[in-house]
């Protein structure tokens, strides 16, 4: 079990907090192709890969997935992965490597659903942008 600083579970409380009270009941509006957010992605090196109808989602390689979320989505992406990250958190599914970067996963009957490894900072800012692509 890892040990998180004050700041860092403020953020995934808030996150849980959102995803509960804004995204699960109106997961519409969100946009995975938004301008500013595939440039945000683009600039820090970041991939997300929402994979739909995969059966089984293929595993991180450590060492060459660095800031890489892949994810399945079955709607939204940008909700299904504000889900994915909820889900990791409520279910204590984060860890952290020998930098302090997050190594996430969530699973949904013991099948991977979500995995992924990210700073900690590029993590909190990509949440923000996600959230700025919803229309209101």
């Amino acid at each position: 079990m890892i040990s998180l600083s004050n700041p860092e579970k403020l953020f995934w409380a808030n996150l849980l907090i959102y995803v509960e009270q804004e995204v699960k009941p109106n997961s519409k509006g969100f946009s995975f192709k938004n301008k500013s957010l595939t440039k945000f992605c683009k600039q820090n090196g970041i991939v997300l890969e929402s994979l739909k109808n995969s059966k089984a989602l293929p595993a991180l390689t450590p060492g060459k997935d660095k800031n890489t979320i892949r994810f399945k989505c079955s709607g939204s992406a940008c909700a299904d992965l504000l889900r994915h990250l909820r889900n990791a958190f409520a279910h204590f599914n984060i860890s952290k490597d020998a930098k302090g970067n997050y190594e996430l996963c969530d699973k949904h009957n013991g099948v991977l659903t979500m995995a992924g490894h990210i700073k900690p900072k590029l993590l909190i800012a990509l949440v923000e942008q996600i959230k700025s692509t919803r229309s209101k």
